[in-house]
């Protein structure tokens, strides 16, 4: 999305430098839920951090970055299944508290959302696990992998240089080596931090997600989710989010792991397995849902601000998550290099 805001900045000459291959890193392996909500943090930590006009700002950030990104998914023409769905944030006993302030905060913020209670929470979700939620607005449902590579075929139309399975080497004088003996002159280098950059305010967590058989119209109605809404639950420590894909499968994932050490490539983590399987179970007994395929991954997520302060044209920019919250970092980022050439 870098690329993507420096083109349409009116910037032509741009490469990217890919160490893997497109969409093989933690953005591929997501689940493809764009929503505004925040990552990391709830909206009501937010007001209450940092106040009414901050909080709003960054709403109002990633509503423009779902206008965004669903802009470039028409005008490139993208094949991702992208679909507009309702969020549902689900509630129990226990977490009735969390779930009042944030309908509070949102509603101080000015945040579209609607509260979910007795029947009308049941035609939402046809569970028992869960008795109460709140309706949110604005949000895309994706796969993850396809708008990755359908982006990057777009760039590519667009004059973007792309090396893939490439490493490169910092020469000096802002002039970068890749594996391939091709040198590469560059006024400002943006670099990604991921799961394996070692940076004190970048955490890596393990999330698994797990996806069923094919459901039928009659199969997602008695389980409440004929109208296709993705759904996310309200605990601090064990929570669940989930979608109905394009071709009617249930997709739920579970973390978050937080990883002192890499895992291999292909890895699943079976705790996260078990407890999923379990869920399942809980979440809609009057139906078997047998898992078909599932996978784990590692996401980079910053402690703070995404964006940190660029040194000698160089700019580091760290994960978010696979939220509207990265892609409008992406456009301040895009804005900070554009400010710093005008004043160079």
């Amino acid at each position: 999305m870098i690329a993507y805001y420096l083109l349409r900045s009116g910037e032509s000459d741009i490469t990217i430098i890919e160490k893997g291959t497109i969409g093989s890193g933690a953005t591929g392996h997501s689940a493809g839920m764009l929503v505004c909500d925040p990552e990391g943090d709830s909206w009501t930590e937010i007001l209450n951090k940092f106040g009414r006009k901050i909080a709003r700002e960054t709403y109002e950030n990633n509503l423009e970055s779902f206008r965004d990104i669903k802009q470039l998914i028409s005008q490139a023409r993208i094949s991702c299944g992208a679909e507009e769905q309702q969020y549902i944030m689900l509630s129990k006993k226990d977490d009735r508290d969390s779930l009042r302030s944030d309908l509070e905060a949102r509603q101080k913020l000015d945040i579209p959302v609607s509260p979910l209670k007795g029947g009308r929470f049941k035609q939402e979700l046809n569970t028992n696990y869960y008795n109460e939620g709140e309706r949110t607005f604005n949000n895309l449902s994706v796969n993850p992998l396809k708008l990755a590579l359908g982006i990057a075929k777009y760039l590519k139309q667009e004059g973007v240089q792309i090396f893939e399975q490439t490493a490169f080497s910092d020469q000096g004088n802002r002039i970068i080596k890749t594996i391939g003996g091709k040198h590469i002159k560059f006024n400002k280098l943006i670099l990604a931090l991921g799961t394996k950059t070692k940076v004190e305010t970048v955490d890596t967590f393990l999330t698994t997600i797990a996806i069923t058989r094919k459901l039928n119209k009659k199969e997602l109605k008695l389980l409440g989710l004929a109208d296709r809404d993705s759904f996310n639950t309200m605990e601090v420590k064990d929570f669940y989010f989930g979608k109905i894909t394009t071709d009617n499968r249930l997709l739920i994932g579970y973390g978050d792991l937080k990883l002192k050490s890499p895992k291999p490539t292909n890895y699943i983590h079976k705790p996260h397995l078990n407890n999923l399987v379990k869920y399942f179970k809980r979440l809609f007994p009057q139906l078997e849902l047998n898992i078909e395929y599932s996978w784990s991954h590692a996401y980079a997520l910053s402690e703070h601000k995404a964006v940190i302060k660029p040194t000698k044209g160089t700019f580091h920019l760290t994960g978010r998550g696979t939220q509207l919250s990265t892609i409008a970092e992406a456009r301040q980022i895009v804005a900070k290099i554009l400010a710093s050439s005008k004043n160079n």
